[in-house]
């Protein structure tokens, strides 16, 4: 057996009870999962098709919108006053991969509309902003054709990504094809988005997460 330092850290090797409404996540404090703990792959299915799915603040975010994402969607429909009847918002971290879901729904006949959103601060051209989102506008009545292409892709706006953005909310502007989704800020910014000082961990962050898999995946073929 692989020593104790490299068994997955995950699962605890005996039963235990956790504190009530709170959720059993790795890192410790921090809400945003990426994955559910169901006792089945058909319970996570069923979660997401349950009718009290969008009551859920946390859960596998492939299958249902989680809290800082579905407040997001609520200040992108006050901002742009769109009436939730007739026409449903979801959020998407880049130009691109809301392109890439507009296309796939438009090959449905479905009608679509893309608004970005973003910080007025002009930064280096080297330099990715990550204050800013873009919103795909779909008709009401087509969830269920987004979230068919949601789940498979995997390429929706992350939970740690839309909360930064909603504090900041304020702070951008959106830009339209149509003249009324062309927005101007409602404050002026009040720090620079390009100096979070998380920005530049990025690379080093994922070449650790990839050592960290590669170390996992080493010590179970080892056991």
């Amino acid at each position: 057996m692989a020593p104790l330092a490299m068994r997955n850290w995950v699962y605890p090797n005996s039963l235990r009870a956790l504190p009530l409404h709170e959720a059993h996540i790795y890192p410790p404090g921090t809400p945003h999962a990426v994955s559910s703990s169901l006792p089945t792959w058909q319970s996570v299915i069923d979660l997401a098709t349950a009718d009290r799915a969008d009551t859920i603040d946390y859960s596998y975010p492939r299958f249902l919108f989680c809290k800082p994402i579905r407040s997001l969607m609520e200040r992108v429909r006050q901002r742009l006053q769109l009436d939730p009847y007739y026409l449903g918002c979801y959020i998407f971290p880049s130009f691109d991969d809301a392109n890439d879901y507009a296309a796939q729904l438009q090959q449905r006949n479905i009608a679509v509309h893309h608004v970005r959103f973003r910080s007025p601060v002009p930064g280096p051209a080297t330099s990715t902003l990550y204050l800013a989102f873009s919103a795909l506008l779909v008709p009401h009545g087509f969830r269920a054709d987004l979230m068919d292409i949601w789940v498979n892709l995997g390429t929706g706006i992350t939970t740690r990504h839309a909360e930064y953005c909603l504090n900041h909310f304020d702070e951008l502007i959106s830009t339209s094809s149509l003249s009324r989704y062309t927005t101007l800020a409602e404050k002026m910014p009040d720090h620079d988005p390009y100096s979070e000082e998380w920005i530049p961990r990025g690379a080093s962050d994922l070449a650790d997460l990839k050592d960290f898999i590669a170390r996992l995946v080493t010590s179970m073929s080892l056991t």
